[in-house]
């Protein structure tokens, strides 16, 4: 019997740590490249109401001519004056026709580019400050955003009777309820 060699172990190899490397883009044609600064992606739910308000607001000069500020009136229009708001950004001339007459969504642009105007102006035209339900939600991931949101929203409603609140996690929830009993 031959007395029996432990194996040798082989050193393990680290590998080197390189920089991470960002996979690479496919090549676009100037003009092939999408809008950097706004996608809009409008949801077709068939035959509903939106289809019906769009087709309405189509025949009316809707959303095939865009949107100015100009076509605003009352205390929305001197609120978006107060606000410094001169014209609108592109998400905005893109998104309002299209919410105004009924149809849902989705907007992807950049920070600072008007989305929050975007939905805000169309909000504010559709409630009724007579009524008491709560008649829109936005939802969104951070608390100094639900507070910035607010904060545009309430500016956009100033002196047309509709209530505004921020409901967020992290605080007190005596106040926001007693917001909403307002």
């Amino acid at each position: 019997m031959t007395p029996e060699t432990p194996e040798k172990k082989r050193p393990r190899r680290r590998k080197k740590k390189t920089a991470r490397q960002e996979p690479e883009k496919a090549s676009r044609a100037p003009s092939e490249e999408p809008d950097p600064e706004t996608r809009t992606t409008e949801k077709k739910p068939g035959k509903s109401r939106a289809e019906r308000a769009s087709s309405s607001a189509r025949k009316k000069g809707g959303p095939e001519e865009g949107f100015t500020f100009e076509s605003l009136s009352g205390p929305l229009a001197r609120n978006v004056a107060k606000m410094g708001w001169k014209e609108p950004m592109p998400v905005q001339v893109r998104a309002i026709p299209s919410l105004l007459a009924g149809k849902d969504l989705v907007v992807q642009s950049r920070t600072g580019s008007g989305k929050t105007g975007a939905f805000g102006i169309p909000l504010v035209l559709q409630v009724d400050p007579e009524s008491d339900a709560v008649q829109g939600l936005v939802l969104v991931p951070t608390r100094e955003l639900a507070e910035q949101v607010h904060q545009v929203i309430k500016d956009l409603a100033a002196g047309m009777g509709i209530r505004t609140v921020a409901v967020y996690g992290g605080v007190g929830y005596g106040p926001q309820i007693e917001a909403f009993d307002k």
